[in-house]
């Protein structure tokens, strides 16, 4: 869902670009194989989903899980998050548990 109004999107943008100044939105959300993410980084592939006519977040592991994984180069280190957002404007990151270890292990370094 890349749009120029997506306040999830726009979210995600300005608090990475705080992080990682290379962050940016998607050319085409991945629908024109350009890129494969609604959001690019120096170390991440974002995918951001707005739902907001619900309370609860369901992820449906097919198109949203694994449309991404099998999408990222073999060779890249970048890893994969997903943002959601709700009815509620709550916003959830998530990501794979190997991946949130490996983050709290750097941390630890």
């Amino acid at each position: 869902m890349s749009d120029k109004n997506n306040s999830l999107e726009q979210y995600l943008l300005e608090q990475m670009s705080k992080i990682d100044p290379t962050a940016r939105k998607s050319r085409g959300s991945g629908s024109t194989g350009l890129d494969i993410a609604d959001l690019v980084c120096k170390d991440w592939y974002i995918e951001s989903k707005q739902k907001h006519t619900k309370a609860n977040i369901t992820v449906d592991r097919e198109k949203e899980i694994l449309k991404l994984k099998d999408s990222i180069p073999v060779d890249t280190q970048k890893e994969c998050l997903w943002a959601y957002e709700n009815k509620y404007g709550e916003k959830y990151i998530l990501l794979e548990a190997d991946t949130f270890f490996r983050l709290l292990n750097k941390q630890g370094e």
